[in-house]
């Protein structure tokens, strides 16, 4: 998969995610996330739209 630059991408394995806590520890692995990521989607939204 090609970015442009400056782009960042992220892949999760949907076949792992079955539930919600599940979606957002994956998407917390795969983005780095801070330990302090509550697993909550009010945090998730305010860690994604801060991504550089």
């Amino acid at each position: 998969m090609a970015a442009e630059p400056g782009t960042k991408v992220f892949e999760l394995d949907g076949k792992k995610i079955n539930s919600k806590e599940r979606c957002l520890k994956q998407a917390a692995e795969a983005m780095e996330f801070l330990q302090y990521f509550g697993n909550n989607w009010d945090t998730f939204d305010k860690l994604i739209t801060n991504l550089t």
